[in-house]
């Protein structure tokens, strides 16, 4: 995770970021799912935890809040 320049993004800011993922691109962004488990930032990667559904993709999208 970066920010829109590239840099690093700053891990204080993580909390105010909500992950959203879907299996479907045709979706609109308001039907994407909200992920409820805690993100985690280690390193400048992004770290959570799903289960695995058997889907052929999933995609994720974040979200910084203000």
């Amino acid at each position: 995770m970066a920010n829109q320049d590239g840099s690093d993004f700053e891990p204080d800011r993580i909390a105010n970021v909500q992950i959203y993922s879907t299996t479907d691109l045709t979706l609109s962004f308001a039907d994407w799912d909200p992920l409820t488990n805690a993100p985690v930032l280690t390193n400048g990667v992004l770290l959570f935890d799903l289960p695995a559904t058997g889907d052929d993709a999933r995609f994720w999208r974040a979200v910084e809040q203000p």
